[in-house]
């Protein structure tokens, strides 16, 4: 019990002496505090804020990415082979009695085709990628449905009729009307560009706020492949889970039902190159911040330096009185550790105070430019030969030019709990050097002097 109460003890003693020493500083000294504070502070509260938005970019567009372009898992022949459109029904059939974890399965389609629009003197080509899908399947996709937003009506490729979806900017650019025909070619070989090619109704239009979709890509219904090549050529059969996190034990248990018959991807490795781009320009980002709280541990070393310095006296005062080495590296340790974890909460808040802000914050900073702005205009139009000039308002973040409605702020709480530990660990390491040595001060040397 008094081992627990001698413990007990040196603790406050500990704390008592720590917030002494950070408390009464010469002005110099809380200077050197503060601007060690907000530093941690201010990296974090920009490292934060860029993660944010990062990953809320990384997420918009892998999502569109996977619930459009791909799917969770996609199955295909070995041989490169194709399903036929029975094989490919039955084999879904199948799959739906095995797995019920399995939300949608879609057997699909991709082709790049010419697509032609016909005028009263000449005719506009373009190269689009087709995408002949399960029309009853796709419906099931609540994923899909959620990104893929139809502007004209309901989701409307029916079996018999040959129709197609095509994005808003493709529509747009080329003056469209709904239920227009435009024609195209079973692939983009020389003998398909001189043919007129197969009609298509444009039954509706969509956006998916992603601009390569929008702009280049083209969906038709599997049973529309026949009349266009001749044969329903099921390429892939693509896969939607009704919760992303069964992906392993859903990859384990296909293969295992299907016996190597067929080869089984995941969205990760379909979309490898682009998952990787990504990853590392994360990765960069990191680097680079590390490097800024390097120069800020570099700093606390410095300042605690100066501050065993100043101490000096009181450290061989310490120890004259029974302190020991350990005692001393404690009161000093708690500084530094007080500075990395108020300066990282305070980072952290704020950084997420003005994450989930942060178009507010741009509207407040595009209002002042722009009054600004106007306010310097206005005045050189009285000026005879500037009176032309034309005021263009300055937009922070332009939806054109980013093509997304607006700022999708995601923020991952362990990379955050883990960013702030590394702050704290750096801002410890940097204390420990010179307060071991200053743990070694015999106190007659500076008494003597």
């Amino acid at each position: 019990m008094s081992d627990k109460k001698q413990l007990i003890n040196k603790i406050k003693l500990w704390f008592y002496i720590g917030f002494k020493y950070i408390k009464f500083r010469k002005k110099s000294g809380s200077l050197i505090f503060f601007a060690l504070f907000f530093g941690i502070a201010l990296g974090l509260l920009v490292l934060i804020s860029v993660i944010g938005v990062m990953n809320g970019f990384q997420y918009n567009h892998i999502s569109r990415r996977i619930e459009i372009g791909s799917y969770h898992l996609t199955i295909k022949k070995k041989d490169a082979s194709f399903f036929s459109l029975n094989e490919a029904v039955n084999f879904k059939k199948k799959l739906y009695e095995k797995f019920p974890q399995f939300l949608s399965v879609v057997p699909y389609s991709d082709r790049e085709v010419i697509l032609k629009i016909k005028g009263s003197y000449f005719t506009n080509e373009q190269i689009i990628k087709l995408r002949a899908i399960d029309p009853d399947e796709v419906m099931k996709d609540v994923k899909f449905i959620e990104f893929f937003k139809l502007l004209k009506g309901s989701f409307n490729l029916n079996k018999s009729d040959y129709n197609i979806l095509l994005g808003e900017p493709f529509y747009e650019y080329y003056w469209l009307n709904l239920n227009e025909t435009v024609y195209l070619t079973p692939d983009i070989t020389l003998a398909n560009i001189k043919s007129t090619g197969i009609p298509f109704k444009i039954s509706n239009i969509f956006k998916t706020n992603s601009y390569d979709y929008d702009r280049y890509w083209g969906f038709i219904s599997i049973y529309s492949l026949i009349p266009l090549t001749g044969r329903a050529d099921i390429e892939k059969i693509g896969i939607k889970l009704k919760h992303n996190a069964d992906q392993k034990s859903a990859v384990k248990n296909l293969k295992k039902y299907l016996n190597g018959k067929y080869i089984i991807q995941t969205a990760e490795e379909i979309n490898k190159g682009y998952f990787t781009a990504l990853k590392i320009e994360k990765l960069m980002m990191f680097v680079l911040f590390i490097l800024i709280f390097l120069m800020v541990a570099a700093n606390t070393f410095g300042a605690l330096k100066l501050t065993i310095i100043e101490k000096k006296m009181d450290i061989s005062i310490l120890k004259a009185v029974g302190a020991s080495p350990f005692d001393i590296q404690v009161i000093f340790i708690l500084e530094s550790l007080i500075l990395g974890f108020s300066g990282s909460f305070f980072g952290v808040f704020s950084g997420m105070l003005m994450c989930y802000n942060l178009e507010k914050i741009f509207e407040i900073l595009e209002t002042v430019i722009n009054s600004i702005i106007l306010y310097i205009v206005s005045l050189l139009k009285n000026i005879s030969f500037l009176n032309d000039i034309d005021f263009i308002p300055v937009k922070i973040y332009d939806t054109s030019i980013y093509y997304q409605s607006g700022f999708l702020i995601r923020l991952n709480f362990h990379e955050i709990i883990i960013i702030c530990f590394i702050v704290v660990f750096m801002t410890v390491f940097a204390a420990y050097m010179p307060v071991l040595k200053a743990s070694k001060i015999r106190p007659n040397e500076i008494i003597k002097k």
